[in-house]
């Protein structure tokens, strides 16, 4: 009867201590996001030229803009950083978004730090807080970002 029971808790136990390392290792990753964000301090106004989903789902993907108004012209870290918010460079910007569904081609976006507006026809259609994917040891989308980041 002991053995049945050790074996029971190893096969549900081992799991859901997997599963709750997983949940804290992303809230930390969360955390260290607005901070990423806020060093870098990104205010951008652009258009929505196009957009790009990812096999990681969960509504993320790489939406391109042209840059009208900027506080940051240049900047591409992914040499430098395993997660990163986008390339901006030649007044277009790559960056990676967590709602497009809520995006279409032709829509305004004004990006504040980490808080987005965007807007189509003149009309205020979303207002969120953008963010990125997680990442973890046994998966990162980071890696098909880098293939599709121009």
């Amino acid at each position: 009867m002991k053995k049945k029971r050790k074996i029971i808790l190893f096969v549900f136990g081992l799991p859901l201590i997997i599963f709750i390392a997983l949940v804290v290792i992303a809230r930390n990753a969360t955390h260290n996001d607005s901070e990423y964000y806020n060093s870098v301090g990104l205010k951008i106004n652009g258009i929505v030229t196009d957009i790009q989903s990812l096999k990681y789902g969960h509504d993320y993907g790489i939406i391109s803009i042209n840059v009208s108004q900027s506080n940051v012209w240049e900047y591409d870290k992914r040499n430098q950083l395993e997660r990163y918010l986008g390339v901006i460079k030649n007044k277009k910007a790559e960056l990676i978004f967590n709602r497009i569904s809520s995006t279409k081609i032709g829509d305004s976006i004004v990006l504040n730090v980490q808080d987005y507006k965007l807007f189509r026809k003149g009309k205020l259609i979303v207002e969120n807080t953008i963010g990125m994917p997680p990442s973890n040891f046994f998966f990162t989308p980071f890696r098909e970002i880098k293939t599709k980041i121009k």
